[in-house]
């Protein structure tokens, strides 16, 4: 039986050779769960490579965000060493050594599968400029590569389930999802998360992520240097 919250997972998106799900965290019994989540979804993700795109943050989320790093085969000498608790939020203490594109290992259990990790953060005040930039857009590392990073891999790779996760799968999630339908739909942030919320029981993403959604339909509508003259960004 599985620990995965069904009400909080769905499958949104599919294509040829490949599912996108969201989900809550994905830990059971310490590891985590491929089979328990490919119950929830009635699908068998064994036959898929599997990409687990954490949202998790690495200090008060680290033991959970940790054990998915183990679970993909890489030790947690090296994660300690790599990424120490002292040094977050990444973009801001490991610029130039953090690369949020990087899959972790190529192995889960007796499956293909990889890490990615792109923590998320929402915004307070969507009308405080340097919050709304440094939300979304900078460096790569933004609101706005991250929900292209996410079509990347559902997109680009073969037989490959890519489920992307918080720890209640609710506001990183479905901030992300409804992300996800801005950028492929062309939806409004309003009428995407609608649409979000409709795969789900756990309800709508808290009022700092609908900020970041409301910023990231802003950044959609005047992408490049158009969003860099709006919100006065200096180069």
């Amino acid at each position: 039986m599985s620990n995965i919250n069904c009400n909080n997972t769905a499958i949104i998106a599919k294509n040829k050779t490949n599912l996108l799900i969201r989900c809550p965290d994905l830990i059971v019994d310490g590891d985590v769960g491929l089979d328990e989540l490919g119950d929830v979804v009635k699908t068998d993700l064994t036959k898929y490579t599997f990409i687990d795109f954490c949202l998790l943050n690495d200090t008060s989320e680290r033991s959970t965000w940790e054990a998915e790093f183990v679970s993909f085969c890489i030790t947690k000498q090296w994660v300690d060493e790599h990424f120490p608790s002292d040094k977050y939020p990444p973009w801001f203490f490991m610029k130039g050594t953090w690369n949020p594109k990087t899959l972790y290992g190529t192995q889960l259990k007796a499956s293909k599968g990889s890490f990615a990790w792109w923590p998320l953060t929402g915004v307070h005040d969507p009308s405080d400029k340097t919050e709304a930039h440094n939300a979304v857009a900078p460096d790569g590392w933004g609101f706005s590569g991250c929900v292209d990073y996410l079509i990347e891999l559902f997109q680009t790779k073969e037989n490959t389930a890519v489920a992307f996760h918080c720890m209640s799968g609710a506001d990183r999630t479905g901030a992300l999802h409804a992300g996800y339908l801005m950028r492929t739909e062309g939806l409004n942030a309003s009428d995407a998360i609608k649409k979000a919320t409709s795969y789900v029981k756990i309800g709508a993403p808290n009022s700092g992520y609908t900020n970041l959604l409301i910023v990231y339909q802003r950044w959609l509508g005047g992408a490049g240097e158009r969003w860099e003259a709006m919100m006065g960004v200096q180069r």
